[in-house]
């Protein structure tokens, strides 16, 4: 790091600066910042760097940063106080009032993702698309009010939430949806249960690391789009002889989920 990185970053973090509002137009930003040293092109805009941090600049506005202190950042959605929980129908003034500014806010092609405390939310068009880990985000599935009426063979999210609670992982797709337990799956969609699967318990630890968006294995190139590291990635395919059954593929991770031809381990690997 040169000594102008290091003295930028200082800057930063004495808390002499006027706070910046996501939204707020660059004219503000660099009224607060000063011109930025570097600038950087990228799919979704400009990344502004300022010594070891950055910012994101979509349109003429502040959309991300890499450093929620640093830039004493502040949100633009008003506090809540009669929001005690967050559901999977919540909205970014919700997710604020909870859980408070997030850490930081990455922008990628299709979605916004929000940092708190390593975990993530995932927003599309303000809709919530992905929750990494709904106990530590302070998620409390609720039940639908009057669910239409269904086939007798049909199993609803309600009756998936009055057994077996709020999942431990959330992600919405396109078509459907996808609700992680502790060794199960659902796949939803319009509030049905379309696909169910359940793991042995020698199976559990293996199926919960495919299944986990790991969040960890991901970093951030100069044009901020999240990237799969290479050797990450053998894990996630099938192994050979396995045919999988369902493919779900994402920006971050490919899962697969296998059919029940899978044969148990020997009783050496099973402990």
């Amino acid at each position: 790091m040169t000594l102008k990185q290091i003295a930028i970053s200082l800057l930063l973090l004495s808390n002499t600066l006027s706070a910046l509002t996501i939204g707020s137009k660059e004219s503000a930003v660099i009224k607060a910042l000063g011109p930025p040293p570097k600038r950087l092109m990228g799919p979704m805009g400009e990344t502004w760097v300022y010594g070891n941090y950055h910012l994101v600049m979509i349109q003429g506005q502040l959309e991300g940063y890499d450093n929620r202190d640093a830039f004493k950042i502040t949100m633009p959605h008003k506090h809540n106080s009669k929001i005690t929980s967050l559901t999977q129908n919540s909205t970014k003034a919700d997710v604020v009032s909870i859980l408070g500014i997030p850490d930081k806010i990455d922008h990628h092609l299709t979605y916004e993702r929000w940092w708190y405390n390593g975990e993530v939310i995932e927003f599309i068009e303000s809709h919530i698309y992905n929750i990494s880990n709904t106990k530590a985000l302070k998620f409390v599935f609720k039940l639908t009010p009057n669910m239409r009426k269904r086939k007798m063979s049909e199993t609803t999210t309600n009756e998936i939430i009055a057994k077996y609670g709020t999942p431990s992982t959330y992600r919405r797709g396109f078509n459907t949806d996808t609700w992680y337990y502790e060794n199960q799956f659902f796949i939803v969609q319009n509030d049905i249960i379309t696909y169910k699967e359940t793991w042995e318990p020698w199976q559990a630890k293996r199926r919960q690391q495919e299944h986990k968006t790991d969040f960890s294995t991901t970093e951030i190139n100069k044009n901020l789009r999240v990237t799969p590291q290479d050797s990450k990635r053998k894990d996630m395919f099938p192994e050979p002889g396995i045919d999988p059954t369902i493919r779900d593929k994402s920006d971050h991770e490919i899962n697969y989920y296998y059919d029940s031809r899978e044969k148990p381990p020997e009783d050496n690997e099973a402990e």
